[in-house]
């Protein structure tokens, strides 16, 4: 569903990076669960330690699997000029009324 979503923003090809992404985050999730429940009276992460290991997971995936395709198309420069303008219209837009409330 992510790469429909993004090829309809982007028009940009599908590579299945996405959906290898979403695909390896579930599969590693279940294997994470079984793990756990199988060894629930043996071993036992501190959860600093443990949420350290799932940042470190999420951020190695993504950079290999989901930021090359965002930046291949063009995707992270798009964006930003679209909040650059969300920002410009906000401004332009309630400066008038902070002014008026403020008289």
């Amino acid at each position: 569903m992510h790469e429909l979503f993004f090829y309809y923003v982007t028009r940009a090809r599908p590579t299945g990076e996405m959906m290898c992404f979403f695909v390896l985050q579930g599969v590693c999730l279940a294997i994470e669960l079984e793990v756990k429940k199988a060894l629930a009276h043996r071993v036992r992460f501190h959860p600093l330690v443990s949420g350290l290991l799932t940042l470190v997971f999420l951020i190695v995936t993504t950079d290999w699997l989901l930021f090359p395709h965002i930046i291949r198309t063009g995707a992270d420069a798009k964006s930003l000029e679209e909040c650059a303008s969300m920002v410009d219209f906000v401004k332009a837009n309630i400066s008038p009324l902070y002014y008026w409330q403020k008289s």
